[in-house]
């Protein structure tokens, strides 16, 4: 999501990086795990937003359920820059994220101690299996918001 946000829509909801569902047909039909207190169940991105996959905060704790390590987005100062140039930045911003929490979750995959991870419905064999927590924020016609993995 964070290569392929739509850096105008990040200016505009203050952070959040933002896919139009449409533009990434596989992205909006990957499963999410929405975890309420102790049960956890299937949604799409189309349960929160009909036009985008968006979100501002995500957490980088691996058990999701003790560990809270919430970081949340910001939009970058545009000062004196042009547009095309703060749009620049703002993907560069979105790109070292990017690379932070691959890193994070790479270091997570590393832990041979598996009783430190959480249940997760699917197996971990590559990097790209790590669960990361996002916070989904619901369209403006419903106020909860979903915390996804």
């Amino acid at each position: 999501m964070f290569c392929d946000a739509d850096v105008s829509r990040c200016v505009s909801t203050s952070g959040c990086v933002a896919v139009r569902l449409s533009e990434s047909p596989r992205l909006a039909l990957m499963p999410i795990y929405f975890v309420q207190g102790g049960t956890m169940r299937t949604i799409s991105f189309h349960d929160a937003w009909s036009v985008w996959a968006q979100f501002k905060t995500f957490e980088l704790g691996l058990d999701y359920r003790s560990t809270m390590e919430r970081v949340q987005l910001n939009v970058i100062p545009r000062s004196r820059l042009t547009l095309e140039e703060w749009h620049v930045k703002i993907r560069i911003y979105l790109s070292m994220w990017l690379t932070f929490i691959q890193l994070h979750k790479h270091h997570q995959f590393t832990i041979e101690d598996r009783t430190q991870w959480p249940h997760l419905p699917w197996s971990v064999k590559t990097l790209g299996d790590m669960p990361v927590v996002i916070w989904l924020t619901k369209d403006a016609a419903s106020a909860a918001s979903f915390a996804a993995l």
